[in-house]
């Protein structure tokens, strides 16, 4: 799907994103409109997804630099993480998405730290939680997704149940309303 106009396009922004990561691998966040908008981790991560991209389509050594320096930064975050209660839900998706990519298996130590700190955040109706309270749509919809490119399957308990909490909250209309920002962007991003 993609030609090579996107592909140009692709090399402009891992051009720019060079140019934007701070010495300590971070891409920093100036917006701070959670969720849609989830932070220096969120960002950290896609760039580095970017940057993989830039390499899978050049074989241009120039994208592993930042790309290492990314993922440093993402899994010294999340190794300064104690308690899942006091790390933002996405962040810990981000992590270990970017952990994932990288190509850090499910049984691996620091894979499982992660999946150890977002699986007890897994609320008793198969749901995840934005506000660390009340599940919603959006932070379950990117939990099975984390666990599943983390190597989880459909057959893993924590899966069914998040895609369970997920059929039985979906609208006649196939959306999803069950998660507020104050600026709609959840709402959106969610479904």
């Amino acid at each position: 799907f993609i030609d090579d106009a996107e592909t140009k396009q692709l090399l402009q922004y891992a051009e720019e994103l060079m140019r934007l990561q701070a010495e300590d691998g971070a891409i920093n966040d100036d917006d701070a409109r959670l969720p849609v908008t989830g932070g220096t981790m969120q960002t950290t991560y896609q760039a580095a997804q970017t940057w993989r991209q830039a390499y899978a389509r050049t074989a241009n050594d120039k994208y592993l630099a930042p790309l290492r320096k990314a993922e440093r930064f993402l899994t010294r975050r999340a190794d300064g993480w104690k308690d899942a209660k006091s790390v933002y839900v996405q962040d810990i998706s981000f992590a270990l998405l970017g952990l994932a990519s990288a190509g850090v298996t499910r049984a691996e130590p620091a894979s499982k730290r992660l999946q150890d700190l977002l699986l007890p955040r897994q609320n008793h109706d198969g749901g995840w939680a934005l506000d660390g309270k009340n599940s919603d749509a959006f932070a379950t919809g990117q939990a099975v997704y984390t666990l599943k490119m983390a190597g989880f399957s459909d057959a893993d308990p924590a899966v069914q149940q998040g895609i369970a909490y997920l059929l039985s909250k979906q609208g006649a209309d196939g959306a999803w309303r069950t998660a507020k920002s104050g600026q709609n962007g959840s709402e959106k991003g969610e479904t």
